[in-house]
């Protein structure tokens, strides 16, 4: 019996009504030899019952109502079937064989009609290619965004299967089925196989995946699915999240493009030379840059507007143009910017899509710490913290000694220059020197800024390294840093196959990077 698949959205709006609450509109299982609609909202072979449950027809025989409650009371496994038993469960004489059963669905918040495809691969290589077209049939029929799911019986990589090392034909095939069919193979959290075999010889392999449209992710944002443990079957069950990957509050962060806009760096010392803040030089620094985040969300907003709105606005448009030349046709200069208008959206679109799918390969979503699994959102936080806390904290308070070990000395002259004040030059070429697209630190300003706008800000820079020579200490929140965790493997789930880096805030990258060149 092939996994089973649940589907799970964050609750949203009135009533805590979840995005992927749906209504049934039509129902299809292909046959083998053509295509035959088994039945529709409109028809009388089908109930639909509240809550948007489908039933069997009323008239469907006993026989096949006590074998289909069989077969979801227990796992069964038939040793074969026909066409007669396919008509016994289903109760319909009109129906046969097929690999697939697919549902056109409509979501109940916003009306967004996708279809929901379960099925059960074959064993056979010879088989598959009736597979394929079956689901391309499926794709044709209803050309709308899709969610395929269900147990293939053929991995894609030779990693997916305990002991595989080549790559087969079949698995050609299936690779080549999703990208003729523009389908995203969801990323598997959790676990790295699907199906286990716990007789000898043992065996495991994922073959149980879901296959989603490029739409379907669009419409529904941070999408993921992870393993779930089993407990009867020999198949893990699949959890597909949509909207579960929590995002956090979201911090500022310096766009270099704006370096790119004419007087960007005049407006920027107009609001520098306006702001006055009494304290130490790391304070005063510090509250300056506080207050130009607030100018720069203004002004990019002034500058650029509300981005999401007018996105609305250009596809607007661009119905119009299609509109248009259905009607009447289109000029040249009509035509030149309804391609533009296009070549914006899709670039528009690839970019979300990338941004997506890093952020669910980035997203850690249950951690293990000392053999126990945390999965709460709130749990995972705390123990990752506690951990490195403890990892990071002295217990003891032994020192090794020194005493009788003989050192090399340096010169009075290497000490002198080690313990001289910060020169202009010195600091001006390790600014010059750093990268200044890395990513930013909880400041969120790139060097790339301090590069192009030295001229406004070096005044102040310098005030905090003098202050710094003299006292040896700085503003506690010019010291702050994120800590991000990079996997060292895939499937990554122990607290320690994590590799933890530093990002740290602009003005102490720069100290650091001063101090190590001297």
């Amino acid at each position: 019996m092939t996994a089973s698949v649940a589907v799970y959205a964050d609750g949203i709006g009135e009533h805590n009504c979840s995005p992927l609450e749906c209504a049934p509109l039509s129902c299809w299982v292909p046959r083998v030899a053509e295509d035959l609609v088994l039945s529709t909202v409109d028809e009388e072979c089908i109930e639909v019952a509240n809550g948007g449950c489908i039933r069997p027809p009323v008239k469907a025989g006993q026989r096949g109502l006590r074998e289909l409650r069989g077969l979801f009371s227990s796992e069964t496994k038939l040793a074969s079937s026909n066409s007669a038993l396919v008509r016994s469960l289903w109760g319909s004489p009109f129906v046969d064989w097929a690999f697939s059963v697919s549902v056109l669905l409509r979501g109940v918040l916003d009306g967004f009609e996708w279809v929901c495809t379960g099925l059960y691969g074959p064993n056979a290589d010879h088989h598959r290619a009736a597979l394929w077209e079956e689901l391309s049939r499926v794709r044709v029929r209803w050309n709308t965004a899709c969610f395929l799911f269900g147990d293939f019986n053929i991995i894609r990589y030779p990693c997916e299967r305990l002991g595989s090392e080549t790559f087969s034909p079949a698995m050609f095939a299936f690779s080549d089925f999703i990208e003729n069919n523009y389908l995203v193979d969801l990323p598997l959290d959790g676990a790295s196989f699907t199906w286990f075999r716990d007789a000898e010889p043992q065996a495991m392999s994922r073959i149980d995946r879901t296959l989603v449209s490029v739409d379907w992710v669009d419409h529904f944002g941070d999408v993921s699915q992870r393993v779930l443990p089993r407990v009867i079957s020999d198949h893990c069950p699949l959890l597909v999240e949509a909207g579960g990957v929590g995002r956090g509050r979201c911090a500022f962060k310096f766009e270099n493009m704006w370096l790119k806009v004419e007087g960007f760096v005049e407006r920027i010392k107009q609001w520098w030379e306006g702001y006055s803040f009494v304290g130490s030089p790391s304070f005063v620094l510090a509250q300056k840059l506080k207050a130009l985040k607030e100018d720069l969300k203004k002004w990019n907003k002034e500058e650029f507007g509300d981005l999401a709105f007018k996105k609305k606005c250009l596809l607007s448009e661009l119905m119009g143009l299609d509109a248009k030349e259905e009607l009447l046709g289109l000029s040249n200069a009509a035509q030149s910017r309804r391609t533009r208008l296009k070549e914006g959206d899709n670039n528009t679109r690839f970019f979300h899509r990338l941004a997506n799918s890093h952020r669910r390969a980035n997203h850690i979503r249950s951690i293990e710490v000392d053999g126990v699994l945390y999965e709460d959102e709130s749990a995972v936080k705390s123990q990752v913290i506690q951990f490195y806390q403890n990892l990071y904290t002295e217990t003891g308070m032994w020192r090794p000694t020194v005493d009788g070990l003989e050192f090399a000395c340096i010169g009075e002259d290497e000490r002198l220059s080690l313990e001289r004040e910060f020169s202009r030059e010195e600091v001006t070429q390790a600014l010059m020197e750093m990268e200044g697209d890395k990513a930013p630190g909880p400041d969120g300003f790139t060097m790339a800024f301090f590069q192009k706008c030295w001229s406004v800000v070096e005044v102040d820079v310098m005030a905090v390294f003098e202050h710094f020579h003299r006292y040896s200490v700085f503003e506690r929140s010019l010291n702050a840093s994120f800590l991000s965790l990079i996997p060292k493997k895939n499937n990554a789930i122990d607290v320690k196959d994590f590799r933890p880096i530093s990002l740290v805030g602009s003005v102490y990258k720069l100290l650091s990077k001063v101090l190590a060149k001297i």
